[in-house]
C-alpha cells in the first residue's frame, strides 16, 4: 500500500477571508520538514462509500469535517481530469474505501494539519484513481515539475491553504489562484514550534473564515498584506532579519485583530501565547530578530535562522525547562513514500 506524507505549511502572511473565486489576500508560507499527515488509500469492499480510520488519534474531526473529506473525495471530475491529462484512463470508482491518516503534530491546534491532510489526500486519492497504473503515476509525479502545482490546484477545494503543501521552501498562493515557489532566500529557517495548548480548538478555522466577515478591519487587510507580502519577500533576498521579525510579528496581531472584532468576537490566544507573541522573552538575548508568528490558533511559531537554531534550543531548555515544544526546517512538498514519514 502507497503511502503519502504532506508537510504542514505556516503562513507568515495569512489567508483569512474568501471571495467567490479564492482567497481574499495573498498568503505566503514556509514549508516544514517532516511535520505534517501520512495517508494511505485501500478498497475494502464492495458497498459504496469511505471509511476514515484515524489511527489512533486522540484527535477526530467533527462530523462537519469528515463530511468535508467525503464531499471532496467524491469530486470524480477534479481529479480524473488531471490523470486524463497526463494520459491514465480513469473511470468513476465503485466500492467502499478506506482512509487511514495520521499525524506528528497535535491536529486541532491551529498548526495546519488541515493542510497537511487534504494535500495527503490528495494525492492518495490520486494514486488510487491511477489504478493498476499506480507505479507508473508515481514515477510522472515525480519527473514532471508540473503535475504538483496541478495537484495542489485540486487540494485547495478541500482546504484552501493545502495547496501551499506542495513546494517549498516557501510557497505564494495569490487571489489569482497562482501558486509560486519561492526558493531564493538568503537564508534557511527552523521553526520552533511552542506547543501551548494541547486541545482542538473552539472555533474552527472555517468558521473563522465566515466571522471574520463582520470584521471593520476586514476591508483593508488586503492592500495592508500585499504590501507586506512585499517587504518580506524582499528582506528574504537580503537576509534582512528585523524586517521579517518586524513584519511577520505585525501581520499575526493583525490577524488576531480580526477574531477579537468579528461577529461575533472571539479568541484563539491564552496567556501564555500573548506572551511569547509580545517578544518581551527578547530582550537581552542575541534573539532579538527572532520571527513570531501563531496561526489560527493558540500554538506559537519561533523562526530563526538555522545557524541560531541550537543556541536558541539551548536557550528553551535552559530558561523554559517545562516548555514543550516541536523544531522543524524549512522542507519540500508532498511525496509519495513506500514508508511512512
Amino acid at each position: 500500500m502507497v503511502t503519502v506524507f504532506a508537510p504542514v505549511n505556516i503562513a507568515w502572511v495569512k489567508y483569512m477571508g474568501k471571495s467567490p473565486d479564492g482567497p481574499a489576500n495573498d498568503s505566503f508560507s514556509m514549508t516544514l520538514e517532516g511535520l505534517g499527515s501520512r495517508t494511505r488509500i485501500e478498497r475494502v469492499g464492495d458497498s459504496s462509500g469511505f471509511t476514515i480510520d484515524f489511527e489512533g488519534s486522540p484527535y477526530v474531526p467533527p462530523e462537519s469535517g469528515q463530511r468535508k473529506i467525503h464531499s471532496f473525495l467524491s469530486e470524480f471530475e477534479l481529479f480524473s481530469t488531471l490523470l486524463r491529462d497526463c494520459g491514465f484512463r480513469c473511470t468513476r470508482p465503485t466500492g467502499r474505501y478506506r482512509i487511514l491518516t495520521s499525524n506528528n503534530v497535535p491536529a486541532g491546534t491551529g498548526i495546519a494539519t488541515s493542510a497537511s491532510g487534504f494535500a495527503a489526500l490528495t494525492l492518495a486519492w490520486l494514486h488510487e484513481l491511477s489504478g493498476d497504473r499506480g507505479p507508473e503515476w508515481i514515477s510522472r509525479y515525480g519527473s514532471d515539475s508540473r503535475l504538483p502545482e496541478r495537484a495542489a490546484r485540486i487540494a485547495r477545494f478541500g482546504s484552501g491553504s493545502a495547496c501551499r503543501s506542495f513546494h517549498g521552501p516557501f510557497v505564494e498562493w495569490t487571489t489569482r489562484n497562482e501558486i509560486l515557489p519561492f526558493s531564493a532566500a538568503k537564508d534557511e529557517f527552523v521553526d520552533f514550534i511552542l506547543l501551548l495548548e494541547d486541545a482542538p480548538k473552539e472555533v474552527p478555522s472555517s468558521d473563522a473564515h465566515r466571522r471574520v466577515q463582520g470584521s471593520p478591519l476586514l476591508p483593508s487587510r488586503v492592500g495592508a498584506t500585499a504590501r507586506r507580502l512585499a517587504k518580506i519577500k524582499e528582506a528574504l533576498l537580503s537576509s534582512n532579519h528585523p524586517v521579517l521579525a518586524q513584519e511577520v510579528r505585525t501581520e499575526a496581531l493583525e490577524m488576531h485583530e480580526l477574531f477579537h472584532s468579528s461577529m461575533p468576537p472571539f479568541s484563539y490566544l491564552n496567556q501564555q501565547s500573548r506572551f511569547w507573541l509580545s517578544g518581551s522573552w527578547r530582550s537581552g538575548t542575541s534573539f532579538e530578530n527572532a520571527i513570531l508568528t501563531a496561526d489560527a490558533g493558540a500554538n506559537v511559531h519561533v523562526f530563526l535562522p538555522a545557524s541560531s537554531s541550537h543556541e536558541f534550543e539551548v536557550f528553551l531548555k535552559r530558561q523554559f525547562p517545562e516548555l514543550r515544544f516541536l523544531v522543524a526546517r524549512s522542507g519540500k512538498g508532498a511525496v509519495y513514500a513506500s514508508e511512512g514519514f
